[in-house]
């Protein structure tokens, strides 16, 4: 995805006839989908605006979204994988939504990962899923997967633009 935009949610499929969506909500900011907001759903180079109709969470981080427009089925099952996301400048002016622990992901991108007190590269992108993972490149441009878990990733100097790694032995094998 693009990095002008921040990942909200993720499309899991239709989920009535009237064009609802059921999703999977990566933001901890529900006002995110208060009614009227602008949600853009992102796919490679496919990009569509829509306006938050109504939102409702269901179980754990599920949860379902009409969108102004999108009234039938068929439509709504084209947006099935899509990517919600705000724009980063929307994002950029509600930061103070945040709590001082708190960040984007997209904070994360250009941040300079230390090992061991020694810069050993750049977060380069971060791959959402069951369990998120970072792509840090080192300066011979080999990229390196890593688990974004507490006891391998410490954030608390991100506002330096830094991170600090601790990566199991063995997994990062150069």
């Amino acid at each position: 995805m693009d990095h002008e935009f921040i990942r909200i949610a993720k499309v899991l499929s239709a989920h009535s006839l009237k064009g609802a969506l059921k999703i999977f909500v990566i933001t901890d900011i529900p006002e995110r989908f208060e009614r009227g907001s602008a949600v853009f759903a992102v796919k490679g180079s496919a990009v569509q605006e829509y306006t938050v109709d109504s939102f409702s969470l269901l179980k754990g981080n599920h949860a379902v979204v009409s969108f102004e427009g999108l009234t039938d089925r068929t439509s709504a099952e084209k947006l099935k994988g899509f990517t919600l996301a705000i724009s980063k400048e929307h994002a950029e002016r509600t930061r103070d939504i945040l709590s001082e622990d708190e960040f984007y992901y997209s904070d994360l991108i250009g941040a300079s990962a230390y090992r061991d007190g020694v810069c050993f590269g750049k977060v380069v992108d971060i791959i959402e899923g069951a369990g998120d993972i970072l792509v840090i490149e080192n300066s011979s441009s080999k990229q390196f997967l890593l688990p974004f878990v507490d006891s391998m990733v410490d954030v608390s100097r991100l506002k330096e633009g830094r991170i600090d790694i601790s990566p199991v032995d063995g997994l990062f094998e150069e």
